[in-house]
């Protein structure tokens, strides 16, 4: 009994890099953007021009953040620490050139620019999808219920609409999912970013 009283409870572990549990959610960034921080200074002390210190900042910074970016979408305090840390790239006044302008520097001729930390997490969530059998299966259905021929020509009743098949119209599925990512970005990223 003595030794169950010394035991520590956390609401969150850290398991293959990822901080899981009911309290897990935003502190599987804090080390990485920590250490994203510390390579952006490391960057800024080496004192190369702009370009050069956008190919580092590619190379060694933003990688510190994409095994976590997988898994979720950046929290406010990284996308802040990514303005703050394209700022100090520019060894410039504050905010000579915008973060966002830093996203688009090959647009006017640059040979480098800075990604957008919040568009590599949907990328690489994107691609986590696709990789797992249960996607293709989805997709699958989709597809076999777009073909049936009840579909076209039997309407909807509202029996139907509550069992969930209203999920295969597609102009809806469509319609849904891009309300859903504008709402998911407007919530996950309130700072400027290249969209």
């Amino acid at each position: 009994m003595n030794e169950a009283a010394n035991c520590s409870i956390s609401d969150a572990a850290k398991y293959l890099g990822i901080m899981i549990g009911p309290g897990g959610t935003r502190k599987s960034w804090d080390a990485p953007t920590k250490k994203y921080v510390s390579r952006v200074q490391m960057i800024r002390s080496a004192a190369n021009g702009l370009c050069q210190s956008l190919v580092d900042y590619n190379t060694y910074a933003i990688p510190v953040l994409m095994h976590v970016a997988k898994f979720e979408h950046p929290p406010l305090k990284t996308l802040q620490a990514e303005n703050k840390a394209l700022q100090t790239l520019t060894a410039g006044p504050w905010n000579a050139i915008p973060a966002d302008l830093m996203m688009q520097l090959k647009d006017i001729g640059y040979t480098a620019e800075a990604p957008s930390i919040y568009n590599i997490s949907r990328t690489l969530m994107y691609q986590m999808v696709e990789r797992y059998p249960v996607f293709d299966r989805c997709v699958s259905m989709i597809d076999e219920a777009r073909d049936e021929d009840d579909r076209v020509f039997r309407t909807k009743t509202e029996s139907m609409a509550q069992t969930g098949a209203h999920l295969f119209d597609e102009e809806e599925f469509v319609r849904n999912e891009r309300n859903h990512n504008a709402q998911a970005h407007t919530d996950e990223c309130p700072v400027q970013c290249k969209h």
